[in-house]
């Protein structure tokens, strides 16, 4: 079992098909997190299942007119491997793929509305990282971790003089520098 956390980056990038309002620009840093949850297959290989990405409560927008905090989170969810080369030793090489999720609070430079969304898609990450042993069954390190979701969906905005319903379509990728606590 995984639960790191430490700095995280991400960039939100939805494009609508329409012109009737912007599209979404977001990035920033935040949180990142990973958790996993799973079993060893054989020595130094462990499947299970993943939860990682970012949480920036303090995303920028690239064309806001009024800039604000706009809480964006970008994750991927679903199953996992990891790679231990050398079962003794701490190095780790691992990946997962499955859902990818992004939620945002964003003011819309064209229609001045903020929209409070989220999309959905396919996404995955790869990781590598190093821990040392503190116990029979603890492991502490560092880990380095990637992340990238293809998103697509359908969105509402309601403006003062329209209700607008478009498709948007775009990606979302995170990169975290992780404190790495393991229960092995």
């Amino acid at each position: 079992m995984r639960l790191a956390g430490g700095l995280g980056y991400l960039n939100v990038e939805l494009e609508p098909n329409t012109n009737a309002v912007s599209k979404v620009a977001l990035k920033g840093f935040g949180i990142g997190f990973e958790f996993d949850l799973g079993w060893a297959i054989a020595p130094g290989v462990i499947v299970g299942g993943a939860y990682g990405g970012t949480l920036a409560p303090d995303a920028r927008g690239e064309h806001e007119q009024n800039p604000r905090t706009n809480d964006t989170l970008a994750f991927t969810l679903g199953p996992f491997i990891d790679f231990f080369p050398d079962p003794r030793d701490g190095l780790e090489i691992g990946g997962s793929f499955g859902l990818g999720r992004t939620a945002y609070i964003f003011e819309d430079p064209q229609t001045l509305v903020v929209r409070d969304e989220s999309i959905l898609g396919f996404g995955g990450s790869l990781w590598a990282g190093y821990s040392g042993w503190v116990s029979a069954n603890w492991s502490f390190g560092v880990l380095v971790r990637g992340g990238i979701a293809w998103l697509e969906g359908r969105q509402t905005v309601e403006t003062s003089t329209a209700i607008i319903d478009f498709d948007q379509s775009g990606k979302a990728w995170t990169l975290g520098l992780l404190i790495n606590p393991v229960f092995n």
